[in-house]
């Protein structure tokens, strides 16, 4: 498993075969260069860390909408339904400013 893994995810599979800096050699980037792979890897898992915390608001927000569906006029349900929505949509908000951020400043390095 890991080797199909491996192959799924190196670069031989992306780049179809070829050599990537025989693709582009204006931008090429070496896969031997530390600093490039740093980067590359810490832009990587950023980005993994930042799409599950949106997926968390995602469910917030669901959860939220469906207890104000299921709280039968029960004030108590409706207030914790509100705050569940509101809290996810925020979040949403703040993961989708930091994913931007992030982005930004990697790109600038």
């Amino acid at each position: 498993m890991a080797n199909s893994l491996f192959r799924y995810f190196g670069s031989s599979s992306i780049h179809g075969g070829k050599d990537p800096c025989t693709l582009d050699s204006k931008n090429c980037k070496k896969l031997n260069d530390p600093e490039t792979f740093l980067s590359d890897t810490a832009q990587t898992i950023i980005n993994i860390l930042l799409v599950a915390a949106g997926i968390v608001a995602v469910i917030a927000i669901i959860y939220g909408g469906v207890s104000m569906m299921t709280a039968a006029g029960d004030p108590g349900k409706i207030t914790k339904g509100k705050k569940a929505v509101f809290g996810g949509v925020i979040g949403l908000l703040i993961v989708l400013l930091a994913g931007a951020i992030v982005n930004f400043v990697l790109a600038n390095l």
